[in-house]
């Protein structure tokens, strides 16, 4: 029995109800991150601002479905507030 800390939805979970992701999301915030791709890609800047880039499959040049951020749980909520104003 464990407990892990779910990067989606900011709570802690009991890892024997609800067993831990790849990804560090729970079962629940798996559906919202359908079609969704993060990836770690550093930039050649000193920032690391935007290391973190966000991309929905159906992305292109005007439908604001990418991003980026300074982390991986901030582009996870970067996506949720996109599929929020979708709705």
């Amino acid at each position: 029995m464990g407990v892990y800390y779910c990067d989606g939805c900011q709570t802690k979970k009991d890892d024997d109800l609800c067993p831990m992701a790849e990804s560090e999301l729970c079962e629940d915030c798996h559906p919202t991150l359908d079609g969704w791709t993060i990836e770690y890609n550093p930039k050649p800047i000193p920032s690391t601002d935007i290391d973190w880039d966000y991309y929905h499959e159906d992305c292109d040049e005007e439908n604001g479905l990418s991003g980026s951020t300074s982390s991986y749980s901030a582009a996870i909520f970067a996506i949720f507030d996109i599929e929020e104003e979708r709705k």
